[in-house]
C-alpha cells in the first residue's frame, strides 16, 4: 500500500488501541437461518455469484512452465487449468467432448496431453483435440470443433483468476483501481507456495467468510493460538466497493507511540485480512501472505483451500523448519475458526434461533450479506 495509507491504519490503530475499541457499524443486523440452509438459495448462489464473478483459483507458480495443470470445482463446474505451449495460463471446462468423462482426475501435475479415461480421446495443453482412437468411427466429427470448452482466465498480482460464465474478464475492474493498487503492491507474483492444503468442512460458506470479518471472537476462540498477540477487539474496517481490509491490530502496536513516523511499518504490529468478494481472502503477515479460499460444494459443506505464499527459492533447514513451525501456527488457528462454523451450521435446523445476530462489531458481516442479497436481486 502506499506510505502515507500505511501511517494512516498506524494513526487509526493507535487511536482505538488507546480506546480499547474496534470500528463500529451504526446499527445491529439480523441474518435469517435459512439463508445457510435453503438449497434453492445455495443454487442460485452458484448460478449468479460463484460463475458470474473473478475469482482467484492458482498461484501463477503452479503453473510455472508449458504443461503444468491443476484441477478443482468452482462455482458446480470442474476446471482444468494449464500452461499452454505459449506461455500462456488457459482454463477449461475438465469434461472431454466424447461422453463427457471428467479428463483429468489428478489435482496437479505436468502433461504435454491430456488423455481421457474412457476412450482415449487426447487433447493438447492448448486444449485442442489432437487424437481420436479409431476415428474412422466418427466420419462426420468436426475435430476442430471439439476442443475444451475455454473458460475466461486471467493472470494478475501473481494469481490466476477465472469467470466460469463465458463472459470477458477484467480483474482490475472488478477489483476497483484502490484495491487493485494495493494488492499489486503486496507483489504476490514475487511469492511461491509452501505446503497448499485443501479441506472440505461442513459449514455454508457464508459462515466461513463471516468468520474471517471480525475479531470480536479472537480473545475467546484463539485462546489456545494467536490471542495472546492481538489487542482484544481492536481492528479497522475499510470497505473497497464489495472487498473489505481488515487491519487485526496486535498489542505490540502500543510501542510505537511516541517514536518517529519514519520508521513505522504496519506489517510488524497488524495482520492486514484483504476480503475478496465473494469467498476469497489474503491475510498478509510481516514476511508472508496466506490465501484462502471457500469454494462451495454444497449448502452445508465448503471446500477451504489455504496456500502460504512465501519468499521463493531454495532454503536453509532453518528456514524451512521456521515455514513448517508458521504453518504449523496458520493451520490449528484458522481450523478453530472452521471448527466452530461447523458447530453453527449443525444448530441452524433445530429451531433454537430464526436468525444469527451481528453486533456493531460484526458490522461487515451485515455488509457482506447486503452485497450478497444484491448480487441475487
Amino acid at each position: 500500500m502506499e506510505r502515507e495509507t500505511e501511517l494512516e491504519l498506524i494513526r487509526r490503530a493507535l487511536e482505538h488501541l488507546e480506546a480499547g475499541a474496534p470500528d463500529r457499524g451504526h446499527a445491529e443486523h439480523e441474518s435469517p437461518v435459512w439463508r445457510y440452509l435453503d438449497e434453492a438459495r445455495f443454487a442460485e448462489e452458484q448460478a449468479r455469484i460463484f460463475a458470474t464473478v473473478p475469482q482467484p483459483v492458482a498461484h501463477v507458480a503452479e503453473l510455472a512452465e508449458p504443461g503444468d495443470f491443476l484441477t478443482l470445482e468452482l462455482g458446480g463446474a470442474p476446471l482444468l487449468l494449464t500452461r499452454r505451449s505459449d506461455g500462456v495460463v488457459g482454463a477449461f471446462l475438465n469434461v472431454c467432448r466424447h461422453r463427457g468423462t471428467k479428463l483429468v482426475g489428478e489435482p496437479c501435475g505436468r502433461r504435454k496431453r491430456f488423455v481421457c479415461p474412457y476412450h482415449a480421446w487426447t487433447y493438447d495443453q492448448d486444449g485442442a483435440l489432437v487424437g481420436v482412437r479409431q476415428s474412422d468411427g466418427f466420419p462426420t466429427l468436426p475435430q476442430a470443433d471439439h476442443g475444451l470448452v475455454p473458460v475466461p482466465c486471467e493472470e494478475r498480482h501473481g494469481l490466476v483468476w477465472v469467470v466460469t460464465r463465458h463472459q470477458p474478464i477484467d480483474v482490475r475492474s472488478f477489483l476497483g483501481e484502490p484495491l487493485d493498487r494495493e494488492l499489486a503492491a503486496l507483489d504476490l507474483g514475487a511469492l511461491e507456495p509452501f505446503r497448499p492444503e485443501r479441506r472440505v468442512w461442513r459449514a455454508n460458506w457464508k459462515l466461513l467468510v463471516e468468520g474471517g470479518l471480525e475479531a470480536y471472537h479472537f480473545a475467546i476462540a484463539h485462546a489456545k493460538t494467536i490471542a495472546r498477540l492481538f489487542a482484544d477487539n481492536v481492528f479497522l474496517a475499510d470497505r473497497f466497493e464489495r472487498h473489505f481490509r481488515l487491519t487485526l491490530v496486535k498489542k505490540s502496536l502500543a510501542e510505537l507511540r511516541g517514536t518517529d513516523e519514519s520508521t513505522w511499518r504496519l506489517r510488524d504490529h497488524a495482520n492486514v485480512l484483504y476480503s475478496l468478494f465473494p469467498n476469497g481472502a489474503l491475510l498478509v503477515q510481516p514476511d508472508h501472505v496466506a490465501w484462502i479460499a471457500f469454494r462451495p460444494r454444497a449448502v452445508d459443506a465448503t471446500e477451504v483451500a489455504i496456500t502460504m505464499l512465501v519468499p521463493p527459492g531454495p532454503r536453509s533447514e532453518p528456514e524451512e523448519k521456521r515455514w513448517e513451525k508458521n504453518h504449523q501456527l496458520t493451520l490449528p488457528t484458522l481450523a478453530e475458526d472452521f471448527e466452530l462454523a461447523e458447530s453453527i451450521q449443525s444448530t441452524l435446523g433445530s429451531g433454537a434461533n430464526e436468525a444469527l445476530r451481528f453486533g456493531r462489531y460484526e458490522h461487515l458481516l451485515g455488509a457482506f450479506h447486503d452485497f450478497v442479497d444484491a448480487a441475487l436481486e
